[in-house]
């Protein structure tokens, strides 16, 4: 399998796993001893990074990566939220505002790689 492909695949796996834990019914949610928001954060972070990974692996430039990122993100976290009720959870607009920091520090990771590691001919010269 390529790295393209694997990269692909490794999204869509962690993005069905993100659902499927999202949408567990309340009373079967493990105790994991972090707040709620933490893990929202780190959750969304993780889940963006996949997502501008994959991005970069198949060669879009950071501009695109992180425009369809800030695009679609929020979108998917309201729908997370607004389908949580039919599982016995809640709506919460706390945690679409975490999973906002998490998308927002993996576009901000994102970015700074992305200036650090581009070809030197697209650096600003020293002149």
């Amino acid at each position: 399998m390529t790295l393209r492909r694997l990269s692909t695949v490794g999204l869509v796996a962690l993005w069905i796993a993100s659902y499927v834990v999202t949408h567990l019914p309340a009373e079967k949610i493990p105790d994991l001893h972090a707040s709620d928001k933490t893990l929202h954060v780190i959750g969304y972070f993780v889940l963006a990074a996949a997502w501008l990974i994959r991005g970069r692996i198949h060669s879009h430039p950071w501009r695109r990566r992180a425009t369809w990122a800030v695009l679609i993100f929020p979108l998917y976290a309201l729908f997370d939220e607004t389908t949580q009720p039919l599982v016995n959870r809640f709506f919460g607009w706390g945690d679409i505002l975490a999973d906002l920091i998490g998308l927002s520090l993996a576009v901000a990771l994102d970015g700074v790689l992305a200036a650090l590691f581009r070809p030197s001919a697209m650096r600003p010269s020293d002149s």
